[in-house]
Order: C-alpha cells, then structure tokens, then sequence
C-alpha cells in the first residue's frame, strides 16, 4: 500500500507542477471537488466542476449560485495546499490553514461573520446532531490530534479519526470533514446527498468505533 500511495503521489505532484490536466491529479482534483460539494447541496454538475477546473469558467443555462463556484475554487487551492504539505506533520495550524484555503474567497461566508481559518465562536450542528461547544473545540483538537500522531496511521485508525471529527466540527462552515481524510489512501466516501451523509453520522454515533469498523469490512 505504501508503495503504490508514494508513486501515487508522486505522479500528482509531477501533473500538478507541469499543469497537465488529463492524468489522476486533474481527475482527482474534479472529483473531490464536485463530491465534497455536491454533499453541501452545490448545483454545479461534474460538467460544471470540470469546466471550472479546466477553463476558470462555466458555460451553461440556468442560475448558478456564487457560493458554489467560490467553494468549488477554494477546494482546488486547499487540494493544492494538501499535496504541497502533504508530508507534514498534522497540526491545529494546517488544518486551519486548509480551512483558510477553501474560504477565504466566499463571500456569503465573510458577510455572515463566520471565522475563517479559525475555530468555530457560535455552536453547530450536523443535521440534528449537537456537536463540541466552541469553547470546547481547542481542548478536543489537541486530543484528537495526539491520539492520531501517536497512532500507526492505519486504515481503521484514519477512520476513527474522521468519526471524531465529525463530532467536534471545529469550524463554523466548510468543516473539511469529506476533504483532508483522503489521505493517505487517495479514497473518498461518495455520497450524493447530504440527508444520507448526516444518517450516517448519526448512526456511526450511537454504535462502538470497532463495531462500525468491522462491520464495514464485513459488507
């Protein structure tokens, strides 16, 4: 598996630093973009999404709102950002260096006040899951984020992490929870809406990490 993630790498950095945009960099780069979003309710389709990454523009009929194309730009900087500093240690800094990079040009999220590149200042939800108080979230990431760089980085470790996650939802928007965990497998959980994303988190919620895990392989 190392082998195969280190050549994968490889080759993204490579098609990424000479703009090559019909190898697995460009696709990877549409794909997460168009899935993470689309979870958000964006309306831009995979044409859309492509276009945009490909040209900086999209050609097509019918309203599109701003905050998609910002949010679908930002992914691309913060996709970026991710394969420059992939070898860095994890860190509260580069998460929310990431969480700069994919906000910081959405407007709707400047004009409602909402932090960016910082923790969260009022509470949130996923769906009607209540998660960390913010003046919780600093505490909770510093434990997450110890327990994580202690661990082997395997696979179910990865997971648990992102379960975790989930549950303290650190920033006010843009949470990163579908973005920075995929790595360093270079896979992503697709789904199309986001009322199937919240069951799961609830479900996942209620159940025992090992359970949920085992369970998964098992399926």
């Amino acid at each position: 598996m190392d082998t195969f993630v280190n050549r994968l790498l490889q080759t993204m950095l490579i098609e990424k630093q000479n703009k090559i945009n019909s190898g697995v960099y460009a696709l990877t780069q549409r794909e997460f973009a168009y899935n993470s979003n689309k979870i958000e309710g964006s309306r831009l389709t995979k044409e859309h999404t492509s276009s945009l990454f490909d040209t900086g523009s999209i050609y097509a009929e019918g309203e599109y709102r701003a905050k998609d194309i910002e949010e679908a730009t930002g992914h691309f900087v913060m996709f970026n950002a991710m394969l420059d500093i992939i070898n860095s240690p994890l860190t509260e800094e580069l998460i929310k260096y990431f969480h700069k990079c994919l906000k910081q040009g959405v407007f709707e999220d400047i004009a409602n006040g909402y932090a960016i590149g910082d923790y969260k200042t009022r509470a949130n939800f996923v769906g009607d899951i209540e998660t960390v108080h913010p003046s919780m979230v600093h505490d909770e990431m510093i434990n997450l984020i110890t327990s994580y760089t202690k661990s082997n980085k395997s696979l179910h470790e990865i997971a648990e992490f992102h379960v975790k996650y989930e549950k303290i939802h650190p920033f006010q928007d843009g949470n990163l929870s579908k973005d920075f965990h995929k790595f360093p497998y270079g896979k992503q959980i697709i789904m199309e809406s986001k009322s199937y994303f919240t069951l799961f988190l609830k479900i996942i919620q209620g159940f025992t990490f090992h359970k949920i895990f085992i369970y998964s392989l098992s399926s």
